[in-house]
């Protein structure tokens, strides 16, 4: 299930890194696509920089682990002979090597869990950040009719420049309001003067 879970969370971080197509992702994940294993994951997310190279190793030691346990038909446990092999050869663990197999595989899942749920939390609030200066640029340049309007306004009275940014400040300090909304009040103002 530990196993499971990584493969889901590392699905996640590389649709995070992902152009914004989730159709395109989606498909390209399932289980029958390039992406549908565990293992072309883990790949990829090395590939990628998203992954160590001792994540990688211990993730793939943490696939076969949990492919030992859903494909082997006896009874197994931690301490089967194959399973503890590979338990002992993970390398983020924090337990000393004569501690139960199982604890340095729960140890490695943590760690390693805890590692993608950064990168992925720090991905996601990157690229939010992205989109929100990206809109912000869209807003205040290119064909932004409001932006033409005010520049043309100032250009007609330049006098008038500085002390129509001051007032603007004061008004944003004054109600919170944005950048877009005091250039649309002093156009309005502007217009309704005599």
């Amino acid at each position: 299930m530990a196993g499971s879970y990584l493969d889901v969370q590392l699905g996640k971080l590389l649709k995070a890194v992902f152009v914004n197509d989730a159709k395109v992702a989606d498909e390209f994940i399932e289980p029958s696509k390039a992406l549908g294993t565990f293992s072309a994951r883990i790949d990829l997310g090395y590939l990628l920089g998203l992954l160590s190279k001792e994540e990688h190793r211990d993730l793939h030691l943490i696939r076969k682990i949990r492919n030992d346990f859903g494909h082997d038909p006896t009874p197994i446990d931690f301490n089967s002979n194959k399973i503890a092999s590979r338990a002992s050869q993970l390398t983020h663990t924090w337990h000393d090597a004569t501690a139960r197999p199982r604890a340095h595989f729960t140890a490695a899942v943590m760690s390693i869990l805890g590692t993608i749920d950064v990168a992925l939390y720090t991905k996601k609030h990157a690229l939010q950040k992205q989109n929100t200066a990206a809109e912000r640029k869209e807003a205040l340049t290119g064909d932004n009719e409001l932006l033409k309007e005010f520049e043309q306004a100032l250009e007609n009275a330049p006098e008038d420049a500085l002390d129509l940014i001051e007032q603007m400040r004061k008004e944003m300090i004054k109600t919170g309001t944005h950048l877009e909304e005091q250039i649309l009040a002093q156009l309005q103002k502007r217009s309704t003067a005599p």
